[in-house]
């Protein structure tokens, strides 16, 4: 049982500290620039900002999650 919850505390770690980047991300990027442009293909421009990148950061992100559910299911197993 320590495993998994050690695992549960990483995990829940890591998304904060993935979700406190993204919002001062949110807050330094798109709202400034919301107000500059008004919509995203000119926040795109603006900082050069690829459909390439936003796609390989999903990637990124699902591949953690995707980790860290089989680290999770691989302790469950071990444990029981």
């Amino acid at each position: 049982m320590k495993t998994i919850e050690r695992i549960i505390t990483t995990m829940i770690e890591t998304i904060v500290n993935a979700a406190t980047a993204l919002n001062r991300l949110v807050n330094r990027v798109i709202f400034r620039a919301a107000f500059m442009y008004g919509n995203i293909r000119g926040l795109m421009k603006y900082y050069e900002i690829d459909w390439k990148d936003i796609v390989a950061a999903a990637i990124v992100l699902a591949v953690i999650i995707s980790g860290y559910a089989v680290l999770l299911y691989t302790a469950y197993i071990t444990n029981c």
